[in-house]
């Protein structure tokens, strides 16, 4: 399964989070049909945020944004970026821009994590995410 905003034309990302509503109506309706994504999306993040639509929720996503507190962050910190995600394009800036002790995992589709948060893959996803966090913390070391 491609990651839900592949269908998306290449512009309409460019426009995020500013984008035509209507273009998110097959993606709502995917959302909606699934019970699992509908409480995740609609019934928890929806509501958390007091919204009631897809496109607000990538209006509002800006207001979470890491610019102006990224130099404070002083944590090993693991950033992770999926091929196909158009939430995680803007991860190599992230990482770009710390300057704590850094690491940057690449998903590919060819893994079968291309996808957001490497949904496809998430075994995947853990080892890579665990193996970091044993290094960094040492765990396991004699």
């Amino acid at each position: 399964m491609k990651g839900f905003f592949s269908s998306l034309p290449k512009e309409a990302l460019e426009d995020l989070p500013d984008i035509d509503p209507s273009l998110l109506k097959p993606i709502e309706e995917r959302i909606t049909s699934d019970a699992s994504l509908r409480w995740s999306v609609v019934r928890r993040a929806f509501w958390v945020h007091g919204i009631d639509s897809l496109a607000d929720y990538l209006r509002i996503a800006k207001d979470y944004e890491l610019s102006s507190v990224v130099d404070k962050i002083r944590c090993p910190t693991l950033v992770t970026q999926a091929e196909n995600d158009p939430v995680s394009r803007f991860a190599g800036r992230l990482y770009d821009a710390l300057t704590c002790p850094k690491e940057l995992l690449r998903f590919t589709e060819a893994e079968g994590a291309g996808d957001h948060c490497e949904a496809m893959a998430r075994s995947l996803f853990h080892q890579k995410s665990f193996d970091w966090l044993d290094e960094t913390l040492g765990v396991g070391a004699s």
